[in-house]
């Protein structure tokens, strides 16, 4: 997937949307989004084209269901890691409420993160690393990234000031 400036909603130019790395990366997930099914489309053609190759029964048949299934795990070892990448990471941006380091947790007071539905709210989230907290201090405007767990919980995985 790449990410060409132009494509970017001009709603979201307009409002001034590409400051951070983070609005980049929203902006490429919202993309990706909308263009998942050409993406899976075009991406599976190759794997799927090879599977008369696996029942071919023919002179040289040995050798192409070799290729054909090296072919096909290479293909799919590319495609499926970048669609499952971009579909676990959220971004958002806040300010810092609370810090307790000693717990490793952090509320922040967000606004609105479109991707997953929420709404601007004060949360909790627990801080994979220790050292995102010492870099921050309450009342810091930051620009947050976060996954959720298997077990639920929201962790932040990296936190960066805002200008």
């Amino acid at each position: 997937m790449r990410a060409v400036p132009s494509t970017c909603p001009p709603q979201r130019r307009d409002e001034g949307g590409l400051r951070t790395r983070h609005d980049l990366a929203d902006v490429i997930t919202e993309g990706a989004g909308r263009r998942i099914r050409p993406m899976l489309m075009t991406g599976m053609a190759l794997p799927l084209g090879l599977v008369p190759f696996l029942w071919s029964d023919g002179s040289g048949a040995d050798v192409m269901k070799r290729i054909a299934v090296l072919l096909a795990i290479l293909s799919l070892s590319v495609i499926l890691p970048e669609i499952i990448i971009a579909a676990q990471s959220h971004h958002g941006a806040g300010t810092v409420e609370t810090i307790d380091v000693k717990k490793r947790k952090i509320e922040l007071a967000h606004g609105p993160i479109k991707r997953i539905g929420w709404m601007a709210m004060k949360m909790t989230f627990d801080v994979e690393e220790r050292d995102l907290l010492e870099e921050m201090e309450v009342g810091d405007k930051v620009d947050f990234e976060f996954i959720k767990t298997r077990d639920g919980r929201f962790v932040i995985i990296d936190v960066e000031p805002l200008d």
